[in-house]
């Protein structure tokens, strides 16, 4: 993190940027499938033993099962996504946001490709990028807690407080059973605006 004050890093810990696996065991749409000599279903089933794997914190397993989706199927926009998972639990954010950025090209409406891109970001301390990403998920899913929890933490993150605690107050709204969790972070944020506004850090 950036020179944040105690206040700013126990803010930060209350939101989760764990990156979920799509756990849906699905391949991508039809129309998104290569013609040609591509494979959609030896690609699905790879996706789905990558994402099994992923669960089970094989990651490196689940990196090789989703590179071969995309070998049999380079249209496989949820087999580009699951691989920039993988290597964002194994540290390698700068190649997993590469994954990311193939899996929008491809999906363009997939909000969970932004999230888990902007969570990847967020781990490359990138958190004006991360905060654009979060915007387009929300944007695709108006009802995802974890878009606007991210959003929110993004601005944060920049000493936004105003826009990130109007953030985390959406996100409290669209999950009500974490709202005294978020609510938490929202209180923290106010005491981070405050000593802003007092010329605290």
């Amino acid at each position: 993190m950036r020179s944040l004050s105690k206040w700013s890093e126990a803010v930060i810990s209350c939101v989760s940027f764990a990156l979920v696996f799509t756990v849906v065991l699905a391949v991508a749409p039809a129309g998104l499938r290569a013609a040609g000599k591509a494979d959609p279903k030896a690609s699905e089933e790879s996706y789905n033993w990558g994402v099994m794997l992923g669960l089970q914190g094989r990651y490196q397993e689940a990196i090789l099962e989703f590179r071969k989706a995309v070998e049999q199927d380079p249209r496989n926009a949820l087999a580009y996504n699951g691989w920039g998972i993988a290597l964002s639990r194994t540290g390698n954010n700068k190649e997993a946001v590469e994954k990311f950025k193939i899996a929008a090209g491809i999906d363009p409406r997939s909000p969970k490709t932004y999230y888990n891109w902007g969570n990847a970001l967020m781990e490359m301390k990138d958190s004006r990028g991360a905060e654009t990403r979060y915007k387009r998920a929300s944007e695709l899913d108006p009802k995802s807690e974890k878009a606007y929890s991210g959003w929110g933490m993004a601005l944060a993150d920049q000493k936004r407080y105003d826009e990130a605690i109007e953030k985390f107050r959406v996100a409290a709204r669209l999950n009500p059973g974490n709202a005294k969790n978020i609510n938490g972070t929202i209180n923290g944020l106010m005491k981070l605006r405050a000593a802003q506004a007092h010329g605290g850090n």
